[in-house]
């Protein structure tokens, strides 16, 4: 995160893999990674993460265990609609229009749905 921070996206999304492969299901790391996939122009890369972090995240899987037996700090829009944010986008720039509304209403509910939560 703190590469991220710095602007330092390549190294972030390469921390971030390597993270994954201590927590494979981290739709956190998933997400971190395609949003600095996207901020390099790799669209098809940050596609190919946030639909990831999509299927690990509570937003469609609410009754996961994992994520919600983690004590350390958690950027919880990364399991809702962090990964819709970067995919409306990313789709849009790689012409999938469809995606990109599928998307943009995805991360509409996903907000209103993680809004509600402690």
């Amino acid at each position: 995160m703190c590469e991220k921070e710095l602007g330092n996206y390549r190294a972030a999304e390469t921390q971030a893999a390597l993270g994954l492969s201590r927590v494979p299901k981290s739709a956190e790391l998933l997400w971190l990674a395609g949003f600095c996939a996207y901020q390099q122009g790799a669209m098809q890369r940050a596609i190919e993460w946030c639909e990831q972090a999509i299927h690990c995240g509570e937003y469609l899987h609410p009754e996961q265990d994992e994520a919600r037996l983690r004590l350390a700090f958690r950027h919880r829009p990364a399991d809702f609609e962090a990964p819709f944010d970067v995919l409306r986008f990313a789709y849009r720039r790689t012409g999938q229009n469809e995606k990109a509304s599928w998307a943009e209403l995805h991360y509409s509910r996903a907000k209103k749905v993680s809004e509600l939560l402690p």
